[in-house]
């Protein structure tokens, strides 16, 4: 679902950094792709502003949770072209494809690691995995008389710098 939303995006996006492209170039610039952080911003915004009701709830057709077929949408069309048309009129050496452009090939490959849905359940029924194995991590759990423990703790904030404001809160906090 969320991904024909990015795509519409990046089209939106892609096509106003094009047109700016263009403009570079017509004003004999020699850098046509260099792009400030807040032209970058505003571009987001504008990308996103532009993207239309019926593209998103295009992108849940294709989830089954609303009725009809997933059909590219007129705006999707007509971006795209806009698209190609720029980068027609752009002087570039070796242009790519459309498609190589809207979908480089580093963004198909996932980020997370895809789970079956038995995968899924246990995650959901057993989200520590404790299942496996439970009885045999308490039993390795080491006991700690209450007396140790304040050894320790007296022994942690003996550590402490109290020169340091840092440490003289930790210091308070301990004690």
């Amino acid at each position: 679902m969320d991904a024909g939303i990015i795509a519409a995006f990046k089209r939106h996006y892609r096509r106003l950094h094009l047109q700016n492209a263009l403009d570079r170039d017509e004003r004999g610039e020699t850098n046509l792709y260099k792009v400030d952080q807040l032209t970058a911003m505003r571009w987001s915004l504008a990308a996103w502003s532009e993207i239309s009701s019926a593209t998103i709830a295009n992108c849940f057709r294709h989830t089954g949770l609303m009725d009809g077929p997933a059909l590219p949408t007129v705006e999707e069309q007509r971006v795209e072209q806009d698209i190609v048309s720029a980068l027609e009129r752009l002087p570039l050496r070796n242009p790519m494809s459309i498609a190589s452009l809207l979908n480089p090939a580093e963004e198909e490959e996932t980020a997370h690691a895809e789970l079956t849905d038995a995968e899924i359940i246990k995650l959901v029924e057993d989200p520590y995995g404790k299942e496996e194995g439970a009885a045999e991590a308490e039993e390795e759990v080491e006991k700690h008389s209450k007396a140790e423990k304040l050894a320790s703790l007296s022994l942690s904030i003996a550590l402490l710098d109290l020169s340091q404001e840092s440490h003289r809160i930790a210091h308070r906090t301990l004690r």
